[in-house]
């Protein structure tokens, strides 16, 4: 007998069954053949008050659609953001929904700014190493680019600092980043070399100049910043001189 809260034979399922996950009223379940409603049809989220929060792909509202006899909440469109990007540590790309779970996926081995490697002193270029995980890279269909950017922290003394100011970038460049198939990650090694303004200032008496470098990992509108104070100087000689002195 349909609707005595048992699954009789011949029947699929039974809108009163006490045994129905979490008591909800079992909208999927027709209630008077007990068959099950096909994939897609409009239910009503029995208890959707105890239901909050919902996931954060999950649309909030009193009508879902009907998955495998259940009655679920719709779940919001592919690609549609759902986390902010950091919110999951200062590699997180933030989260997009997949159009099929209603949970927001984890940032899965995102290891772009972790990876990336500044440095700390060089000849004439700012030296910097991109590295991002292969999968989580694909999971954007987007390129995925390193970009390097150097600006000047103390103009410093000398007739080539004229002119300079603290926050001038005099070394900047982009490079889409390879696979290395074999290590599972994308890679990109950098050497930005100065520009006109950045090769002026390293004739000051020392021969070196201190920079505030910046690396992004870019994919999409997303970027991942480290930044970093370096030197630059001008030959072997100098950075020597300084490494002593420093």
């Amino acid at each position: 007998m349909c609707g005595n809260g048992i699954v009789e034979e011949g029947e699929q399922c039974d809108p009163l069954d006490p045994e129905f996950p979490d008591g909800e009223l079992d909208s999927c379940c027709h209630p008077e053949f007990c068959t099950r409603r096909g994939d897609g049809t409009e239910c009503s989220i029995a208890n959707v008050e105890e239901k909050l929060p919902f996931e954060a792909c999950e649309i909030e509202a009193r009508f879902g659609a009907c998955v495998a006899g259940r009655c679920l909440p719709r779940v919001r469109e592919r690609e549609e953001t759902c986390r902010a990007p950091g919110v999951q540590g200062p590699c997180d790309t933030g989260g997009k929904c997949n159009g099929v779970t209603g949970a927001c996926p984890d940032a899965t081995g995102l290891a772009a700014c972790e990876d990336t490697e500044l440095e700390e002193a060089s000849v004439k270029a700012i030296k910097a190493t991109c590295r991002q995980d292969e999968e989580a890279a694909q999971s954007d269909d987007a390129d995925s680019l390193c970009e390097v950017e150097g600006e000047i922290i103390e103009p410093g003394s000398g007739a080539g600092s004229a002119g300079l100011e603290t926050g001038e970038v005099v070394a900047d460049a982009t490079k889409k980043m390879r696979s290395r198939r074999s290590l599972l990650v994308r890679l990109r090694k950098m050497r930005v070399g100065l520009n006109t303004s950045g090769k002026r200032a390293l004739k000051n008496p020392t021969g070196c100049v201190q920079l505030r470098a910046k690396v992004r990992i870019r994919q999409s509108s997303v970027s991942l910043v480290r930044d970093k104070d370096v030197v630059v100087c001008k030959s072997k000689r100098t950075l020597k001189a300084w490494q002593a002195a420093h």
